[in-house]
C-alpha cells in the first residue's frame, strides 16, 4: 500500500477530517487533499507528526519492507513481463534493476528476476546479449552467500555458464 493510501485509511479510521489534519499539522486542506489522492507527498519534516497523529509508526506510513513476499515478487515479474512483450526488453530489464534497486537485499527478488529474465537474452543482439548478461552476472554475484541453499546452489549453475561464455562477452563477471 502507499502512503496515500495509509494516510486516507489511517485518517478515516481514527474519524479526523481532511481539515483536522490539515489544522494539527499546521498545513492546509489542499495539501492533506493532494497527499491522499497521490498528486504530493508530505514534506519529510512533517513525516513524525503525521505518523503519530495517524497512531501508526513510520515504517508503516511509508510502507517500508526489507523483503518483498512471494506474491509481490511474482508481481514484479509479471510486470516485467508485461513491459518487455509491450515496450521492449529494456523498458523491461530496467524496471527489473529499478526494483532491485528499491530491494537491494531481496535475495529472492534478486534470484526470481535473474531466472525471468536469462532465457530472454537469446531473443537479443550480440552486443547487447554480453550487456544484458554482465548486468545479470551481478545480480546473480550479489546472491553467492546467501543463506537460501538453494538460491545459493542455483546462482553458482549460473556463474559457471557465465564463465563458459565469457569469450563471447566484452568483459567476463566477477563469478
Amino acid at each position: 500500500m502507499v502512503i496515500s493510501q495509509i494516510i486516507r485509511e489511517k485518517r478515516k479510521q481514527l474519524g479526523l477530517t481532511q481539515e483536522n489534519v490539515a489544522e494539527y499539522l499546521g498545513v492546509s486542506t489542499p495539501a492533506v487533499s493532494k497527499w491522499e489522492n497521490g498528486t504530493t507527498y508530505p514534506d519529510i519534516m512533517l513525516l513524525p507528526a503525521l505518523a503519530r497523529l495517524l497512531k501508526t509508526d513510520l515504517n508503516t506510513l511509508m510502507s517500508f519492507n526489507e523483503e518483498m513476499s512471494e506474491i509481490e515478487i511474482n508481481n514484479v515479474v509479471l510486470k516485467v513481463q508485461s513491459l518487455i512483450q509491450e515496450d521492449g526488453f529494456e523498458k523491461g530489464f530496467q524496471f527489473a534493476l529499478d526494483q532491485v534497486r528499491a530491494f537491494p537485499t531481496c535475495e529472492n527478488l534478486i534470484y526470481s528476476l535473474g531466472v525471468f529474465l536469462q532465457p530472454s537474452l537469446g531473443l537479443q543482439s550480440e552486443e547487447n546479449q554480453n550487456k544484458y548478461r554482465e548486468e545479470l552476472a551481478k545480480l546473480y554475484f550479489r546472491v553467492r552467500n546467501s543463506e537460501n541453499i538453494e538460491i545459493k546452489k542455483k546462482q553458482i549453475l549460473f556463474c559457471s555458464i557465465c564463465t563458459a561464455k565469457k569469450r563471447t562477452m566484452t568483459k567476463p563477471p566477477h563469478c
